[in-house]
């Protein structure tokens, strides 16, 4: 009970800054990070699911705890004082672990390693480097996407911020969403749940599976924007726009629960053989 009011407590309220900016970043026009509330609230739910676990190993204080915590607050502290939300953000990642296994102890901090695996994934990236990867990353989408919709014969062209099409009326607008990041981080969390909470948990299979979560779904975006350009060449750009746009999304979700079903049966059956 002590842990409470001496650990936990006053680190809630030392980012008190910092909960705020992080919830509207979940929540953010276009959000990358949709998903984070479910998968922190699922988090919560299995650490008191699986409680008994952990309350059968008796807490301990671990002094190399601060090896983590240290950091994480020092982080926190230059976050607060250059105004920099997303440091504050970042130090997270060090100081909820370094405080679980300041006062919980090695075997509990062991056993509840998973779930604070999940801390990476759900602590958002700053704006700048987020923009960044998503430009990136809608080149890439776009450029391969149109590639293989060419294929297929869509005969469209990239104009700008926008993909026309020989012959027809209207383009499909290239917009921010169209860079797949949020899909990215999406399928990589789910691959490392997949990976780390279900399953085989020895050997490479984990490691493999979440390493190959972001080609996955770097290669399904481009699908996805191929799979709305030949509707638009076939079926028109208002179609395209609004029923081919619902079922690239859902085509592209399909395929990579199927790739990591797959990837994971794959593995799975090596080991046993």
């Amino acid at each position: 009970m002590k842990r409470l009011p001496t650990v936990y407590l006053p680190l809630v309220l030392a980012y008190g800054a910092t909960w705020p900016w992080i919830w509207g970043t979940w929540h953010f026009r276009d959000a990358y990070y949709e998903y984070a509330p479910l998968v922190v609230s699922l988090a919560v739910l299995w650490v008191a699911w699986h409680r008994r676990r952990f309350t059968q190993l008796d807490a301990q204080v671990e002094p190399r705890a601060w090896w983590l915590l240290g950091p994480g607050l020092l982080m926190h502290l230059a976050g607060a004082a250059l105004a920099i939300d997303s440091l504050s953000a970042a130090s997270l990642v060090l100081s909820v672990p370094g405080a679980v296994l300041l006062t919980e102890g090695g075997p509990r901090f062991r056993r509840l390693l998973p779930v604070l695996g999940l801390l990476p994934f759900v602590v958002p990236l700053p704006l700048v480097a987020s923009g960044r990867v998503a430009f990136e990353l809608k080149e890439i989408a776009i450029e391969a996407g149109l590639a293989i919709a060419n294929v297929f014969g869509a005969d469209g062209l990239r104009d700008r911020a926008s993909i026309a099409f020989h012959g027809l009326e209207g383009t499909l607008p290239v917009a921010d969403a169209c860079s797949g990041l949020r899909s990215l981080l999406a399928l990589v969390t789910l691959g490392y749940v997949f990976a780390f909470f279900f399953g085989e948990q020895r050997g490479a299979r984990r490691w493999v599976i979440l390493l190959a979560a972001a080609p996955i779904a770097v290669v399904t975006n481009a699908l996805r924007i191929a799979m709305i350009c030949v509707i638009a060449r076939y079926c028109g750009v208002p179609t395209a726009l609004g029923t081919g746009h619902d079922l690239a999304n859902l085509f592209e979700w399909v395929i990579d629960l199927a790739a990591l079903l797959a990837l994971d049966a794959v593995l799975s059956k090596r080991r046993r053989s």
